[in-house]
């Protein structure tokens, strides 16, 4: 009978420190937050030039970071007026893992909003919880919003 118990009680050990092994090394959502994959997709506008007229021309970054193991496609910008209408979109492409693109975009009047368009999100891993965001006017300045938040 003692002999059983040890067998259980080291079996149990084993699992307990086999699933502690995996927690710590294998990224995955949990509901405690232990090495949970995250990325955020983010546009910024780096630098604003006023040109002739109501003409304006931004850098427009487009960035991946965090634990990026994922492939966005067909990602594009969209500048909207204060009316929320698009006027413009700027093609980027496809974003794998970590990535920095950046556009320089002349445009007839200054965006309201800068916002990120995306095609299909293929996921690294599919627990991941990541972040989407544009940039928005405030103040005369641009500030970020988040357009997408995508818990695991």
């Amino acid at each position: 009978m003692e002999q059983r118990r040890r067998i259980t009680l080291v079996l149990v050990f084993v699992l307990l420190f086999g699933f502690a092994v995996i927690a710590v090394v294998q990224p995955f959502c949990s509901p405690f937050g232990i090495n949970q994959p995250q990325w955020e997709l983010e546009v910024w506008v780096y630098e604003e030039r006023a040109l002739d007229g109501n003409d304006t021309e931004l850098d427009v970054g487009v960035l991946v970071s965090g634990q990026a193991g994922s492939t966005i496609h067909d990602v594009r910008l969209a500048f909207e007026d204060s009316d929320g209408q698009v006027y413009r979109t700027v093609e980027v492409g496809t974003l794998s893992g970590l990535a920095n693109e950046t556009r320089t975009v002349r445009l007839d009047r200054r965006p309201s909003v800068v916002r990120v368009e995306t095609g299909p999100i293929e996921k690294g891993n599919d627990d991941a919880e990541y972040w989407i965001k544009g940039v928005q006017q405030a103040n005369g300045e641009y500030e970020q919003f988040i357009q997408e938040h995508q818990e695991c």
